[in-house]
């Protein structure tokens, strides 16, 4: 499934909360998930970027 989409994935909130914050000062629209809900393995932090 990871090679399906072109993803970044962020363990860091706070590296995922600056990156959105520049996507949005840009004007790109994002879909951010937690992967838990994608992975099947069990995570504790972490979001995918689409």
């Amino acid at each position: 499934m990871m090679n399906e989409y072109d993803m970044d994935y962020f363990n860091d909130v706070k590296e995922l909360e600056n990156w959105v914050q520049i996507a949005m000062d840009d004007g790109t629209e994002l879909i951010v998930v937690p992967a838990k809900e994608i992975l099947d393995c069990p995570i504790k932090e972490g979001y995918f970027i689409y």
